[in-house]
């Protein structure tokens, strides 16, 4: 069964009910759960406290544990009969193979949970999508397992060949790879899919309708202006353009540097997907803000001349908990990606002067730009007025312009150094407001369970 309900919707809470109903006719013996790093706990406390299971994270730690108690020799997957464990960690041979070999050539009465089940999938457009470690790994895994049950609130990448090898690993005799899902009938036996609307129209009101809204960015002589169109996505229709904000400073910093970037890119960037990495991660992190591309635009540069240049952040030093069941912190994730870009750009040619000089010129520029808001946090300022507070962004507010109201916002980056250079403008934006030190909250990858739960408890309550 594949369950796709919206965000929000209780797929956790429908699997366990599915997983309790499976023990109680006796067709759920050994349970296992993949899913995402930072859910995993979340998993373990919600099957313990809705339905009195009891499931062991798989970890290094759960690992020696075991092997202190009952000799090194011990398979650790052989001392319980449900387990939860992330996707990094069954793809790594240690925990994978050890999980195979107990399996055997098939699991009497398993079951396969799979939170975020698109991870599973093969993410090429190509006819026959190439699988990822993740693919491989739960390919082999599922045929072990007679119930498999899939979750995701974001079944279909775009791709249909993708979607139908997502569907071949469900159920294989059904669905085949390369053979495009055509229909809703092909899917009726074996996917359940509720959007939050139609709860509404069943009387259950407490679900917002979803109101898209894109903002228009525009750049003239007196800095950025912000326009808005709202889009219904619920019944596709779409309001006329209204202004936002008008007047809100600012250089073009971004465009220059997307311009320049779009030539550098031109005359630099090899014909190969492999080569051409660090030119699409530079344009990803210039879309996410100055500060995130101003550091990959740094490792690039440092790689190719192993001079000075911007200083990178050194690495935070807060302590953070087990990543193989909280998830990877942002210095850790950017650690690797910079990895990646230089490994990509030590492979690149020798850049030609036309390419040094756009490289130095941009790395003037992104020295600059990464400490003053581009023109999309000046959009987010001049919203969070009209929204939040009229006095953010005000060096000395009058007394009825500190005041907050109700409302609470969450903002989401891809990237740890967007993440903090909106934190550090932010904090800098409400200095002058009514309570500004108590206003911002942060909530990243290796955050611990306490560490979330305080987050959760002041937005909730605050």
């Amino acid at each position: 069964l594949f369950i796709a309900d919206d965000v929000g919707l209780g797929k956790t809470i429908e699997a366990g009910l599915i997983l309790q109903e499976l023990i109680l006719r006796q067709q759920a013996g050994f349970v296992l759960i993949i899913g995402p790093a930072s859910v995993s706990l979340q998993w373990r406390d919600e099957m313990m406290r809705r339905f009195g299971l009891r499931f062991e994270v798989m970890s290094r730690q759960f690992i020696a544990n075991r092997r202190r108690e009952r000799g090194f020799g011990v398979n650790p997957w052989a001392t319980h009969n449900r387990f939860i464990i992330s996707y990094p960690l069954i793809r790594r041979p240690e925990y994978r193979d050890t999980l195979l070999a107990h399996l055997g050539h098939r699991a009497e009465k398993g079951l396969l949970i799979l939170d975020e089940a698109h991870v599973a999938a093969p993410a090429s457009a190509t006819k026959y999508a190439v699988d990822s470690d993740t693919t491989i790994t739960i390919r082999d895994l599922a045929p072990k397992f007679d119930n498999r049950l899939f979750l995701s609130a974001t079944p279909h990448n775009g791709h249909s060949n993708s979607f139908s090898a997502l569907l071949e690993i469900l159920d294989p005799i059904r669905f085949t790879r390369g053979v495009p899902i055509r229909g809703a009938e092909a899917l009726a036996p074996i996917m359940v899919r509720r959007l939050k609307r139609d709860l509404r129209q069943l009387g259950v009101d407490r679900f917002p309708k979803r109101v898209l809204t894109r903002v228009v960015l525009e750049h003239g002589a007196k800095g950025w202006s912000a326009s808005s169109e709202r889009y219904d996505a619920e019944v596709g229709v779409r309001e006329p353009l209204t202004s936002l904000a008008r007047d809100l400073g600012g250089d073009d910093f971004e465009l220059a540097l997307a311009e320049q970037l779009a030539r550098y890119t031109e005359l630099c960037a090899p014909s190969t997907t492999r080569g051409r990495l660090t030119f699409v991660n530079l344009q990803k992190r210039l879309l996410s803000s100055p500060e995130a591309f101003a550091r990959t635009l740094e490792v690039h540069a440092q790689t190719l001349d192993k001079t000075g240049g911007i200083r990178l952040p050194a690495p935070q030093t807060e302590l953070y908990e087990d990543p193989e069941t909280h998830g990877d912190s942002d210095e850790a994730i950017a650690a690797e990606d910079d990895a990646k870009v230089r490994a990509s750009s030590a492979e690149l040619p020798t850049p030609t002067r036309e390419a040094i000089a756009l490289l130095g010129s941009m790395r003037g520029l992104a020295e600059k730009a990464r400490r003053q808001p581009d023109g999309k946090t000046r959009a987010l300022f001049a919203w969070m007025r009209a929204n939040l507070c009229p006095g953010i962004g005000k060096p000395e507010p009058k007394r009825d312009e500190r005041a907050w109201t109700d409302r609470r916002v969450i903002l989401f980056t891809e990237y740890g150094d967007t993440k903090r250079y909106l934190q550090e403008l932010l904090n800098e934006a409400i200095a002058a407001t009514d309570h500004a030190e108590s206003r911002i909250l942060v909530m990243h990858g290796g955050m611990g369970d306490d560490a979330r739960d305080e987050v959760q408890r002041a937005f909730n309550t605050a």
